[in-house]
């Protein structure tokens, strides 16, 4: 049987010739891209390689965050190179954002770099970070910097934030799907932060 010139069978065989360019065009745009958000005031570069960003003596609960840096595909992207950058407990950074006095990197507070394992796995332990404030009624809510790049992919800079906290609902940064929830395991407070890069 034939339908406007063409056969059944031959519609069939060029709709299943077409699948393998149509599935991965599909699983291309199945993961969502983490968004983006503002760098902020306080990004230095070249911050040491190291998985603890908190300092020893500062006293606080530990939060440990891990994830898996991802393509859109799903596909783990190993060798990512991440920069976290926080307020220490009481909201002050090490830094006040002025060029001509920036610390030295040997003397960074609460920044480090890591890069992403074999599966694109990554993790790092430190303390919540204070809120500042913005006014005199006003605060920034806790956040984390973060920024993420690999070759082939756009970089991307973001904050992490905590759900709990009061000031997002006023923060005209804030966006719900960079906030996690904590999870108790024994001393420790723990949340996954996976991290969806596009292509260049």
């Amino acid at each position: 049987m034939r339908t406007d010139g063409i056969s059944r069978r031959n519609f069939l065989g060029g709709a299943v010739a077409g699948l393998p360019l149509m599935s991965g065009l599909l699983q291309d745009e199945t993961l969502d891209p983490t968004e983006d958000n503002i760098e902020g005031p306080y990004y230095l570069s070249n911050a040491p390689f190291r998985t603890r960003v908190h300092e020893q003596r500062d006293a606080g609960t530990v939060w440990v965050f891990a994830g898996i840096v991802k393509a859109r595909n799903g596909k783990p992207l190993s060798g990512a190179i991440l920069e976290i950058w926080q307020a220490d407990p009481t909201g002050a950074y090490d830094w006040d954002g002025d060029p001509d006095h920036a610390p030295a990197p040997e003397k960074y507070r609460y920044r480090v770099r890591i890069k992403s394992g074999e599966k694109g796995e990554y993790s790092f332990e430190t303390l919540r970070p204070g809120r500042y404030k913005l006014t005199e009624t006003r605060y920034r809510p806790a956040h984390i910097h973060l920024k993420a790049s690999h070759p082939g992919h756009r970089s991307l800079t973001t904050q992490i934030y905590f759900k709990d906290d009061p000031f997002n609902k006023v923060d005209p940064w804030y966006k719900a799907s960079l906030a996690v929830t904590p999870k108790e395991e024994g001393k420790k407070l723990h949340a996954t932060f996976d991290v969806i890069l596009r292509k260049s």
